[in-house]
């Protein structure tokens, strides 16, 4: 049964569920990886009561959890689900105590609950990750205490080392942006510390590293709460090249627990978008609310978990008291409307970071937190929560009312289109295309643009500073305002009488004449790169195409005023 608490139009709405307790582990453990596979709920490795490593899977099949004996431990090891149904295990502390790093790999096999596929990686590693290419080779990096560096997997036995990382990271995020590319980038080194001005540099498996200047302002939270798939919060759509993930950031406040004085802010929290090699934040109808007026601050964190059939995604959260939230975006909307689900204090909870489940509900298993949420690796729990977030789809009560909003208007849709094949099959060829030129503003041949669309697109320039992206997109640009690459082009036709291409370097030589004034000292070939030009030869033929003078030269005039 769930109770909502009333909010005004700019807050979230607080909607209370019940939480439901699964059998307990056979294990208490904590350091472990829980995915689905094979249908079945599923927990790997991790370390259990006196902070020792327990080379066990436990699956959950008819109402109890079975266990399987692994042939190494992988206490804060990798696991990644592969396409055809295996998880790949490697790496993990060496010793008691979190301490030291392996090399050992193997492969689970969920319909047999067996391992086989035994293999060595280049580096020992602890707290790594990993992403399935579409050749079936596996992208690893990421390491604790120890070297990092990007490696791959053949999908049968054999690593092979590829390239030192740009930046070494525990947990790095690994996201798909091609059928054999990747991005990798992250907040937190191989020592725990939080990456300063490095965490902007994103690496490649093909391809040269690239800054993002957003994460100068947003950090992406700590992927390693536990370590998790890449597919969690992947939205877009593989048969039609679309990668697109989402993935919580913090405004360069990053907390491992809650503050110690109540009261305290804990930073603003916001969902980023990545799309190819574009990082934008998701618009919002309101901002993610830092407290309740339940239980008061809010600590977000792990990774999002999106549910591609409903289109919502889910951030976890807690309190000192020990409710979970979980934040839900309806990300398919811009600006995306916000939810937060909450329940009871979950005292014998570990708050790991939710999976989904088979039926679309949230489950955590396992974990370390304990009164006081300052979490302890001596003794992790066993027990195992299941959050229902639909009831099987079958009460209408568990469904948001923007959902009923959604399917208002996905029929409005389909009867305006209706309407308008009728009028086509009906009406002159002119009639048809005066129709068009109205219905479809930006599309037609006087450029009118959409509807608040090219000031969206210019505070996407000055806040997110996307034109410092040296490979951006038009079909980049238009992924980050959730609309079509016409409507773009024809927008800044319509404001501006430029190309696309003419715009966004417009842009960069802005950035370059101001950085040129604050920095005169400042190497150029330094500062046209930060700004998203390619290469040395456009960069100087630009900058005299819209200044009438070289960079010496403005330089100059500069220093005389």
């Amino acid at each position: 049964m769930q109770s909502a608490l009333a909010a005004p139009a700019d807050t979230c709405r607080f909607i209370k569920i019940a939480a439901e307790r699964l059998p307990d582990l056979s294990i208490p453990r904590s350091g472990h990886q829980t995915l689905v596979a094979d249908g079945e709920l599923t927990v790997l490795g991790g370390h259990t009561t006196g902070f020792v490593p327990t080379p066990t899977v436990e699956y959950l099949k008819d109402g109890d959890w079975h266990t399987v004996q692994m042939a190494y431990p992988h206490d804060d090891g990798m696991a990644v689900l592969l396409r055809n149904g295996s998880v790949l295990m490697a790496g993990g502390h060496k010793d008691n105590l979190g301490i030291g790093q392996t090399f050992e790999a193997e492969i689970y096999h969920p319909a047999t609950h067996s391992f086989g596929h035994y293999g060595c990686m280049c580096l020992k590693r602890a707290m790594a990750f990993g992403s399935e290419t579409d050749s079936g080779r596996v992208v690893i990096s990421g390491n604790w205490y120890g070297k990092d560096g990007i490696e791959l997997f053949d999908g049968n036995h054999t690593f092979s080392y590829l390239k030192d990382a740009s930046v070494e990271r525990t947990a790095p995020y690994i996201l798909r942006i091609a059928p054999d590319n990747v991005l990798i980038f992250g907040c937190q080194g191989t020592r725990g510390q939080m990456l300063g001005d490095s965490s902007a540099i994103v690496d490649r498996l093909k391809g040269e590293p690239f800054l993002v200047p957003l994460f100068r302002e947003w950090k992406p939270v700590s992927n390693a709460t536990p370590i998790r798939s890449n597919a969690d919060g992947f939205i877009g759509d593989e048969t039609i090249g679309d990668y697109t993930y989402l993935i919580l950031a913090r405004d360069n406040v990053v907390y491992d627990h809650l503050p110690e004085q109540s009261g305290q802010s804990m930073g603003q929290s916001a969902i980023l978008q990545v799309h190819d090699t574009v990082f934008s934040l998701l618009p919002t109808l309101c901002p993610i609310p830092k407290e309740s007026g339940i239980g008061g601050l809010i600590d977000w964190y792990g990774s999002v978990t999106c549910d591609r059939q409903t289109r919502r995604a889910y951030v976890p959260g807690i309190d000192r008291e020990k409710r979970l939230y979980l934040l839900c975006v309806y990300y398919s909307k811009q600006p995306a409307p916000l939810v937060v689900y909450y329940t009871d204090p979950l005292p014998d909870c570990g708050f790991n970071t939710p999976v989904l489940t088979a039926d679309g509900n949230l489950a955590i298993v396992g974990g370390n937190f304990e009164e006081g949420l300052f979490s302890t690796n001596y003794e992790p729990v066993a027990s195992a929560w299941l959050i229902r977030l639909h009831d099987d789809g079958k009460s209408a009560s568990n469904t948001s009312p923007w959902i009923w909003w959604v399917l208002g208007l996905s029929l409005m849709a389909v009867i305006w289109a209706i309407a308008v094949l009728l009028y086509r099959r009906t009406a002159s060829p002119a009639d048809v295309g005066r129709s068009r030129n109205a219905e479809e503003p930006g599309a037609g041949s006087n450029g009118v643009s959409v509807p608040g669309l090219f000031p969206r697109l210019c505070d996407l320039m000055d806040r997110q500073q996307l034109f410092r992206n040296s490979e951006l997109k038009v079909s980049d640009v238009a992924a980050a305002l959730a609309t079509n690459t016409h409507y773009v082009t024809d927008c800044i036709k319509s404001e501006r009488g430029q190309t696309f291409t003419q715009f966004i370097n417009a842009y960069r030589v802005e950035y370059v004449k101001r950085q040129l004034s604050q920095y005169p000292d400042k190497p150029v070939s330094v500062i046209y790169l930060d700004a998203g030009f390619s290469s040395e030869r456009s960069f100087f033929r630009i900058f005299k195409e819209a200044t009438g003078m070289t960079t010496r030269d403005w330089i100059s005039m500069q220093q005389k005023r």
